[in-house]
């Protein structure tokens, strides 16, 4: 099975090919597989893949149903199985309200949230309380409420038994909040606080998160350095400018949906630094992005460029909000 075609992750046969029997709720717990935990995580790794590649809609449907045969295997289980699936089911619900936020389905994005936090706090897994507490601050950004994003994501970060690695992702969603807020001196103290917490966990056998948690190693430098660039975006546009080009020359190819973020940033970026032609320029490349994967954040992006280009006389803007409405 090729993970990155569009088909070869649809429908039935995704379980199927990944030797997975579970199509209805066991009546027993001693009826349940007791592989079933890491074929789940098999499977939720390669519909990341393909979600990163092509975009959320080939997935969605996937992911509704066999969250659906996870919650009826968890709720018979017992013991360790059911510890086990609870994490799983935790790992999926988020899944399930990151793909719903790409939709542009913020109510079914939240309630999956919501549910991500309360199977992680019921399986007592640290980094994934974290991991979701930190992502309820990134909505909460995105709704531009600085308070609560800075809250949730302080709260994300004093999760006891978090690793390192995860409490330096939340103090870059805290650094977030801050810059949202226009306070400048708050978020360099956060960034250098998750700076630390990086450098520390390099050097320690504790930082490591457990197993799963996200769609990557999102402290590692380059994805590190692409939160970072959405602080300074708002305080130092013209230094987001210069972070996000070096974001975008390391950026995985195989990562088309994160790369066409990127490249909207980007025009984002040179809007904002009174470079209009060139955010232009740049918002026509991560069109054609924003097209092949239907991503809803993509848009989002693209139409902060939009109106940041409105009052802008020069040609390349016409071309640009021609090109967006066409889409």
């Amino acid at each position: 099975m090729d993970p990155l075609s569009r088909r070869s992750l649809l429908g039935a046969g995704v379980g199927a090919a990944l030797g997975l029997n579970a199509t209805t709720a066991p009546a027993t717990a001693h009826q349940i597989d007791p592989e079933l935990a890491s074929h789940w995580m098999r499977l939720l790794r390669l519909l990341g893949q393909h979600d990163a590649m092509f975009g959320p809609h080939g997935v969605l449907g996937t992911v509704r149903t066999e969250l659906g045969l996870i919650t009826g295997h968890r709720s018979v289980a017992r013991g360790e199985l059911r510890a086990q699936l609870l994490r799983v089911e935790s790992r999926w619900a988020w899944f399930a309200s990151w793909v719903s936020n790409d939709v542009g389905d913020w109510h079914r994005r939240d309630s999956w949230g919501d549910r991500s936090l309360q199977l992680a706090r019921a399986a007592d897994d640290a980094d994934m309380i974290a991991w979701a507490l930190l992502w309820q601050s990134r909505w909460a950004a995105m709704r531009h409420d600085p308070p609560r994003a800075i809250s949730l994501a302080d709260e994300a970060g004093r999760t006891p038994g978090a690793t390192g690695k995860i409490r330096g992702l939340c103090a870059i969603k805290q650094a977030h909040g801050h810059a949202l807020a226009e306070d400048r001196s708050s978020c360099e103290r956060m960034l250098a606080r998750a700076h630390g917490f990086f450098d520390h966990s390099a050097q320690s056998d504790h930082g490591t998160p457990s197993e799963e948690v996200g769609r990557r190693d999102d402290s590692a430098e380059l994805y590190v350095m692409a939160d970072e660039a959405r602080c300074w975006l708002v305080l130092r546009p013209q230094r987001a400018v210069d972070m996000i080009e070096d974001v975008l020359r390391a950026w995985p190819r195989e990562r088309a949906r994160g790369l066409g973020v990127q490249q909207a940033r980007l025009a984002r970026a040179c809007a904002s630094a009174d470079q209009p032609e060139r955010a232009a320029a740049e918002g026509i490349k991560a069109l054609d992005m924003a097209q092949a994967t239907r991503s809803d954040l993509m848009m989002r992006e693209l139409r902060g460029v939009d109106r940041q280009l409105d009052a802008r006389d020069v040609p390349a803007a016409t071309e640009f909000r021609e090109a967006l409405a066409a889409l």
